[in-house]
C-alpha cells in the first residue's frame, strides 16, 4: 500500500500548562496540508519489521516512530506479520510539521486497512502512545486540539488559501522548542 502522509501546520498554539509527566498542555488549531511524505507499507507472512528511509539522518530502526506504530499495532491486534516500511521524506525534519507523526499515522492506517483488527478508539489510543500529534495526523483536516493535542474537535475548514513554508538552514525539534519555552 502506498500512502501520502500529510504534514500539518499549527495555525494557532497556546501553551496552557505542564503536566507532571513533562508534557505541555495546549490549545491549538492544526491544519493538514498537501506537503507529504510517501510511505509504502508491504505486508507478508512472518514476524519482523523493517524500515528504510531516503533521508540518511532519519533512523531506520525501532527509534523511528513509524516502526513503533507497526510494532504497537501488531501487539494490540495480537497478530504477527512481516511489515516492510519505506519512507520518502518530503516534509522537513525539525520544522514542527509532524513529518514523523504523519508517517506513523500512515503506517497505522495501512495496517488497520489490511487487518481491520483494532476498534477505532483503540487505534487512537495506539496513536497517542506513539506521539501527541499522531492522532491528529490519523484524522487530518482542521481541528481544535487541547490536552497534549489528543482531544480534537472539528473546526471551520480552511479552504481556498495557500501557505508559504520557509525552512531556514537550522532545525528546531519540538522537544527543544518546549524546553526553550520552559527556560524562559
Amino acid at each position: 500500500m502506498i500512502l501520502t502522509a500529510n504534514a500539518k501546520l499549527n495555525l494557532y498554539l497556546d501553551i496552557t500548562g505542564v503536566r507532571d509527566d513533562g508534557y505541555h498542555t495546549v490549545e491549538m488549531v492544526m491544519q493538514s496540508v498537501t506537503l507529504s511524505d510517501i510511505v509504502e507499507v508491504r505486508i507478508a507472512d512472518g514476524d519482523s519489521i523493517s524500515l528504510s528511509c531516503d533521508a540518511p539522518h532519519i533512523p531506520s530502526d525501532e527509534r523511528n516512530i513509524a516502526y513503533k506504530a507497526a510494532k504497537l499495532y501488531l501487539e494490540a491486534a495480537g497478530i504477527s506479520a512481516d511489515i516492510s516500511i519505506d519512507i520518502q521524506k518530503r516534509i522537513p525534519s525539525g520544522a514542527g510539521m509532524g513529518g514523523g507523526s504523519a508517517d506513523a499515522a500512515a503506517v497505522l492506517y495501512a495496517l488497520d486497512k489490511h487487518f481491520g483488527s483494532v476498534p477505532q478508539d483503540r487505534l487512537y489510543s495506539i496513536a497517542l502512545a506513539i506521539g501527541a500529534d499522531v492522532p491528529f495526523c490519523l484524522s487530518g483536516g482542521t481541528k481544535v486540539c487541547t490536552g497534549i493535542g489528543e482531544k480534537m474537535r472539528d473546526a471551520y475548514a480552511v479552504s481556498g488559501c495557500c501557505f508559504l513554508v520557509v525552512m531556514p538552514d537550522f532545525t528546531c525539534p519540538t522537544g527543544a522548542a518546549y524546553a526553550r519555552y520552559d527556560a524562559a
